[in-house]
């Protein structure tokens, strides 16, 4: 259970191409210059964890009392959509005090982050009489960092003695006003339950702050999230045309340079609760006065080590490009184009940081009844990537018919390397010296080479009365390539992210002052990463928007839309045999939004 926009910032990398043709025949400024200083964005990202027992256990002193909350608990997925099915009566137990706050996963964390970038850009353009229009040049400095802090938030019964409240008998007290009085209602989508009780998370916070005061913020020693990324960038491009004939040939060089530290996590679960007379495994321990085992003090249950791992990294990339058009007549436009072109990894995926769980026999066994297993386990960033490149081939055909209308289609290939791909394995790994088995571990690695080609055909018509459609078709086929994590094969997978077909369709009138339009997207099977082997499909997915628009005055613009007016949900299962491994369901929403946009 979370409280507060616990959103994960990511880094998303610029993708790197040479030039792709404009038709746009408008002027460009025979030379530029821009930079701008630093910018930082701040972010403080804050994550409590309180998960319930549905049970309240019986004190040390009156054994046998206990009493269950929750006396039906049934769940399907055959229909591929999550259906539960709890006691009907469960929201007024919990509210009678028939259930308890397990301690053991009660947590709040926080992370700060910190994002700079600093960039300079110049431009220049010489124009030419004859068949040579102009030669382009230029070049960027780019230099980008991120940092992250982070720790845990405690609330202390004793600060004297750095007690923390969940650590006390009253920590496991699930007082009634930290659940809603009522389930929680208005799910429309996404999974079906007969009821949903629902933790108040402001009265639960509200009731820490009061009783224990304002919690103490406890950073992680040794934790370390510091990354660069330094891009020298230049270009030269010559434009040429004559007649019906245009296009451009170019080169860009990047230079990238890649430096700083992360930290590789190793956290060891030691134990739990206070061993009973015959051992860790012995059921007869002692218990505490909330009537669970007494447990162990956290210095003792946890060891944390943090070590440093060097992410630098240092490479250079020339991107070709060649881009040209010829207008057979006036109506009848054929274009064709030649580019290397690359995206960096992420920062998330390069330097998440890697974190490995050791759970004892002894810790697994006191935790046994909420799934926690002897052994390791884990996940992590991969500093190995490789940027993602392509070589990509476009032939095209364009027929403007009449004004406001166009049949096209266009033939595409692309040869692509080191693909990134989302990875959930068993694998042994090295851990402080000796080999351990890790399952599972979540991570990313490169695709060799995959080829994606197909065809997309689009057409747009308009009336002379401002009533129009407009729709386009893709097909793509691509291949499978290898998958390889330290330089060994893990499995195959197609190109991630990929669809077979994309369809993209819409009704619009745009007369005046007035603008409406109805679309409709479907999109086919995905391809995700790999899980144990086998790929993550997300199931093909249509969706229909409403927009509409009316200008007020020639600056002044009242809008309104609908997104997923038919509540389309999400669904993605593994394998490409069967869709009975369901992994996941998403539901959206219908949303309405409503606005004013005044243009200066």
């Amino acid at each position: 259970m979370h409280d507060g926009n616990a959103a994960d910032r990511r880094h998303v990398q610029p993708r790197e191409t040479g030039f792709e043709h404009v038709r746009d025949r408008g002027q460009i400024q025979p030379g530029s210059f821009r930079c701008c200083p630093e910018t930082r964005q701040d972010q403080v990202e804050w994550r409590s964890l309180g998960p319930l027992q549905r049970r309240r256990q019986a004190a040390p002193d009156h054994p046998g009392q206990e009493q269950n909350g929750n006396l039906v608990s049934n769940w399907d997925i055959s229909d591929g959509i999550a259906n539960f099915e709890f006691s009907p009566e469960i929201q007024n137990n919990i509210r009678n005090g028939i259930a308890q706050i397990d301690v053991g996963s009660t947590g709040s964390s926080f992370v700060n982050s910190d994002l700079g970038q600093r960039y300079a850009q110049l431009d220049l353009t010489r124009r030419f009489d004859g068949f040579l229009k102009s030669v382009q040049i230029g070049a960027k400095w780019r230099d980008l960092k991120i940092g992250r802090e982070t720790g845990r938030n405690d609330w202390y019964a004793d600060p004297a003695t750095l007690l923390r409240y969940q650590d006390t008998a009253a920590g496991a007290v699930a007082r009634p006003e930290f659940f809603y009085a009522e389930p929680i209602g208005n799910i429309n989508g996404g999974f079906n339950a007969n009821t949903v009780p629902g933790i108040n998370f402001e009265q639960y916070l509200s009731y820490l702050n009061s009783t224990y005061g304002q919690a103490v913020r406890v950073y992680e020693p040794d934790f370390v999230y510091s990354l660069g990324e330094r891009v020298w960038a230049g270009y030269a491009q010559a434009n040429f045309g004559t007649g019906g004939l245009r296009g451009n040939i170019g080169l860009r060089m990047a230079n990238t340079k890649q430096s700083g530290n992360t930290s590789d996590r190793l956290q060891y679960l030691n134990d739990y609760c206070v061993n009973g007379p015959g051992g860790p495994t012995d059921p007869n321990r002692p218990l505490g006065p909330d009537g669970n085992c007494q447990v162990l003090p956290l210095s003792v249950r946890e060891t944390i080590v943090n070590t440093r791992a060097d992410q630098s990294k240092t490479y250079t990339d020339w991107l070709p490009s060649f881009n040209v058009s010829y207008e057979v007549t006036p109506d009848l436009l054929v274009r064709g184009a030649v580019a290397k072109v690359i995206a960096r990894p992420s920062f998330a995926d390069l330097g998440s940081q890697r974190s490995l769980t050791f759970r004892s026999d002894a810790y697994a066994f006191d935790r046994g009844q909420f799934g926690e297993f002897a052994g390791w386990s884990g996940s992590g960033g991969n500093s190995d990537l490789n940027p993602f490149s392509a070589w990509q081939y476009d032939l095209g055909i364009e027929w403007y018919f009449r004004r406001g209308s166009v049949l096209g289609a266009t033939f595409f290939r692309k040869d692509v390397s080191d693909f990134v791909v989302p990875l959930v394995l068993n694998v042994t790994r090295d851990v402080n010296g000796t080999q351990q088995l890790i399952q599972p571990y979540s991570t990313v690695a490169n695709g060799s080479n995959a080829r994606s080609q197909g065809v997309e055909l689009y057409a747009q018509h308009t009336l002379p009365f401002g009533l129009g459609a407009q729709v386009n078709f893709t097909y793509n086929d691509t291949s499978v390539a290898d998958v390889t994590l330290d330089g060994q094969k893990v499995g195959s997978s197609a190109l991630v992210g990929s669809a077979k077909t994309q369809v993209n369709a819409s009704v619009f009138y745009e007369h005046g002052k007035v603008l409406l339009r109805a679309s409709y997207n479907r999109r086919g099977e995905v391809v995700g990463g790999l899980q144990s082997g086998l790929n993550e499909y997300t199931d093909p997915y249509a969706q229909v928007d409403l927009n509409a628009a009316y200008a007020l005055t020639d600056r002044l613009n009242l809008t309104a839309s609908v997104i997923n007016l038919t509540k389309a949900e999400e669904s993605r299962h593994l394998g490409n045999d069967t869709k009975d491994r369901f992994t996941y369901r998403n539901y959206f929403g219908r949303r309405a939004y409503v606005g004013v946009s005044f243009n200066f």
